[in-house]
């Protein structure tokens, strides 16, 4: 399965470069970076999560 880094560009606690860094050494990691949203954006943008969220869960069903 491949690891996604869901980030928000205002996170204080781990900033822009940390998400990169993080995402570069994930195997085959998708990097999600919202904007205008700081460290929790699964709480601060669930509407801009979930349905991203969602058609990935729909896709690694499908591909088995």
């Amino acid at each position: 399965m491949t690891p996604i880094v869901v980030s928000g560009e205002e996170d204080k606690p781990r900033p822009v470069p940390w998400q990169n860094d993080m995402a570069e050494h994930l195997p085959n990691a998708t990097l999600w970076r919202l904007e205008k949203i700081g460290h929790s954006p699964i709480q601060e943008a669930p509407d801009g999560v979930l349905p991203r969220l969602l058609d990935f869960l729909d896709r690694v069903e499908k591909s088995g």
